[in-house]
């Protein structure tokens, strides 16, 4: 449920009003129980009420003005009252306070009641050490806008602006009219309420508007019980079964039973549909201690209670749903989620910010989450934020990728979406020339898997490698590789440049197509084993292009390059010709790295198949 002060940034109500919220009783009446019992009911809300001025100075009046932040929250409360009492305290005595007003204005009202005198002296030995809290609104927001031009502060001669808006509550119950001789003081006013807080004291005339309010008129709860006949009592509806009969325990056995694991006396359905009316990130009953009483077992209470937690839980899977999503941004949550997520601090931007890389969202596989698991056990996320219900949303960076996980506040970490950011990237060629080569190792349902990635001079990447189904795949850039990278393990990585292997010389070997009968590390070893500099091949795992150049050089065939029968092995860099120096580069030689090429016989050359 969002705040009116939210409603009031969403709805651009940022100028001057003055209103308050007001607790009020929508309905009453008093129930005939079996036995002759009489059970008070009220169906209570909360009204939106402005300030304006009168004959006597400020005074309230309702607010129609349907699309108004005050109205718009008072409504939502409204709806969530059912729900609001039964978890908040403070709301659910004032309920009880009306209830029993309820009462009293019926026992007083009806000429054939006769009370005991005990029923007046009871009154008189209340414990004075009791807690009053009376539920009221207080919430001020401030705004305040600075501008920054070149790194300067723009308009400082004018002074920095700060708007705030406040809405505050006050209780006078107001029940004299009700109870004549019998009524007793107000046990709390607006004006108290605001001197309650420690070392401050807030004024009305704070409030955006200066509305000063005086101290005799005060309101913030209205029982408003004179619009109800109350002389009639009904007899209610017969009780259901099931979540009616799980309300039966009171004080710390309720307590007791809802969280034990064996043996409660709530049926698994009623326990779970209690343990989420009661969360304890949103609830503070269990302080009652033995003063608890679980909800009424009215058929339509209990009803309206299943409607709102149902409500409730679709909006919790809305959030899920949002958070592992493209559209989720860290700095902009959404209406959604709490406002506190955000920043406090703003930048107010005359062009908006450009655009960043495009997001790439997908939901890990089984294996990956247990990958993912295992990995997360030994980082910190980097996003962590709960919601009111107690409910985490985590991010954490692998590599490059984002991992979001969600966890429920009595559950466990689940991994729901790995995101990546995926730039504009140049489509690879066949003639792009291989930089880098690594070979790596990933677990795979019990067993590992190996798999190639080629780099080119342009940024693009190439996977190759052998699936379980006997096919060889062979892609360009494909989705979420730097996710799948970091969860995997390096066996093996060489710098390829000057080697002068395209893409089209690995994808074309002879070798490459023998290698695809292989299983799937022969086929991994065997293609890193391509895109390794000339020094370090066999004649058989060299290219096409690595061929000529040798044959170039003078060296051909495995006799002369395998066994380095050729005569230009014998030879210093200074004393190879022009022609020979640009078929000794193309294989990834110069005047520092010819030796390395002349004693690559020396280095046992990698098999194209080992």
């Amino acid at each position: 449920m969002r705040s009116c002060m939210d409603l009031s940034e969403e709805l651009g109500h940022g100028g001057d009003w003055r209103a308050r919220e007001w607790y009020v009783v929508r309905k009453a009446d008093v129930d005939l129980a079996p036995g002759n019992a009489l059970l008070p009911s009220v169906k209570m809300g909360v009204e939106a009420r402005q300030l304006v001025e009168g004959p006597h100075g400020l005074e309230d009046a309702r607010m129609t003005s349907a699309d108004h932040p005050l109205v718009k929250y008072a409504d939502a409360f409204t709806h969530n009252f059912d729900l609001i009492a039964e978890r908040k305290s403070s709301i659910y005595h004032l309920r009880e306070l009306a209830k029993a007003s309820v009462l009293a204005k019926l026992l007083l009202e009806d000429d054939e009641l006769n009370l005991e005198d005990a029923w007046f002296e009871e009154a008189m030995r209340g414990d004075a050490g009791s807690a009053r809290e009376i539920p009221q609104l207080w919430n001020e927001r401030s705004r305040c806008q600075i501008r920054v031009k070149d790194g300067k502060l723009v308009d400082v001669a004018e002074g920095i602006s700060t708007r705030r808006h406040g809405v505050y509550g006050g209780v006078q119950f107001g029940v004299e009219d009700l109870v004549g001789e019998f009524a007793a003081a107000p046990l709390f006013s607006a004006v108290t309420a605001l001197t309650e807080e420690p070392g401050q004291y807030v004024s009305f005339s704070e409030i955006t508007g200066g509305a000063v309010v005086a101290p005799r008129q005060p309101r913030g709860v209205d029982l408003n019980l004179d619009n109800f006949t109350l002389s009639t009592p009904t007899v209610p509806a017969a009780e259901v079964d099931g979540a009616a009969q799980a309300c039966g325990a009171l004080g710390s056995a309720f307590w007791s039973s809802l969280d034990a694991k064996s043996g409660s006396v709530f049926a698994l359905e009623d326990k779970l549909w209690l343990q989420s009316l009661f969360n304890p990130n949103l609830s503070d009953r269990r302080g009652e201690g033995e003063r608890f009483a679980p909800p009424s077992a009215c058929p339509e209470h209990l009803s309206s209670l299943c409607l709102l937690l149902r409500e409730e839980e679709d909006v919790r899977q809305q959030r899920k749903a949002h958070f592992l999503s493209a559209e989720f941004e860290v700095d902009s949550a959404g209406p959604l989620f709490p406002s506190t997520w955000a920043s406090p601090f703003g930048v107010a931007r005359e062009q908006p910010a450009a655009a960043g890389a495009a997001k790439d969202v997908r939901a890990p596989n089984a294996a990956e989450v247990a990958r993912l698991q295992q990995a997360l056990k030994s980082m910190a996320p980097s996003f962590d934020k709960s919601t009111e219900d107690g409910t985490r949303f985590r991010i954490y960076h692998v590599g490059r990728s984002e991992v979001r996980t969600t966890k429920d506040y009595d559950g466990e970490e689940t991994i729901g979406a790995v995101c990546s950011r995926s730039g504009p990237v140049e489509v690879s060629k066949p003639t792009d020339v291989i930089v880098k080569a690594t070979e790596y190792v990933e677990a795979e349902e019990g067993d590992c898997h190996f798999y190639v990635v080629m780099e080119t001079e342009t940024g693009n990447f190439i996977v190759t490698e052998k699936l379980r189904d006997g096919k060889v795949r062979w892609a360009a850039n494909p989705k979420h590789l730097e996710a799948r990278n970091s969860l995997a393990r390096v066996t093996g990585c060489v710098e390829c440049r000057g080697a002068c292997a395209t893409v089209r010389d690995i994808h074309n070997s002879e070798v490459r197509a023998l290698l695809s009968n292989c299983d799937g590390k022969r086929y991994a070893r065997g293609v890193f084993g391509l895109a390794q500099p000339a020094c370090r091949k066999c004649w058989s795992a060299l290219t096409e292009a690595q061929r000529r150049a040798a044959e170039q050089l003078g060296a051909w065939g495995a006799e002369g390059w395998d066994e380095s029968a050729a005569e230009v092995w014998g030879r210093e860099w200074w004393q190879l010709s022009d022609l020979q120096r640009v078929a000794a580069g193309a294989l990834g030689a110069s005047c520092d790295s010819w030796d390395e090429l002349r004693r690559r016989s020396e280095a046992a050359p990698a098999a194209a198949t080992e």
